[in-house]
């Protein structure tokens, strides 16, 4: 098991991360929406990869 515990991100590691991955896949009820309110942030966070032309997925 691990020992690991969650951090937030920082500038830094988003950028890292968005530098490395070129696709994004996201479980949407509770992550993009809590149904049936879309969550804050949400969609603007799917127009940035957009923007970046980075793939995202979601799974319902």
């Amino acid at each position: 098991m691990s020992n690991s515990v969650c951090t937030r991100l920082n500038e830094i590691h988003i950028e890292s991360i968005l530098h490395d991955h070129d696709t994004f896949l996201f479980d949407s009820d509770g992550v993009l929406w809590f149904s049936p309110i879309i969550l804050s942030g949400a969609i603007e966070l799917l127009n940035y990869l957009t923007k970046l032309v980075r793939n995202h997925l979601s799974c319902l």
